[in-house]
């Protein structure tokens, strides 16, 4: 079986947005919940964006609108 980590290799924004979509359907994982969470502040100083939240950072960083987890959630259903 391929290492699907291997395509994050160099690609920490497409990490991230991973993580957001899945995280909006109920499907990250806690671990990663628990890093994103704790990480937030400097997840938000390397996008550039001001955002209390890894997830809003996400959301600002790609011009997301700050509705998407609930749009996300909405489509998933």
């Amino acid at each position: 079986m391929p290492d699907l980590s291997a395509r994050y290799d160099g690609k920490p924004v497409l990490r991230l947005l991973d993580s957001y979509v899945l995280d909006a359907i109920g499907a990250l994982d806690e671990k990663t919940v628990q890093g994103n969470t704790i990480l937030a502040p400097k997840i938000a100083q390397a996008l550039k964006v001001e955002a209390d939240t890894w997830q809003r950072a996400v959301e600002l960083s790609m011009d997301l609108p700050e509705d998407s987890i609930v749009e996300l959630r909405a489509r998933r259903q």
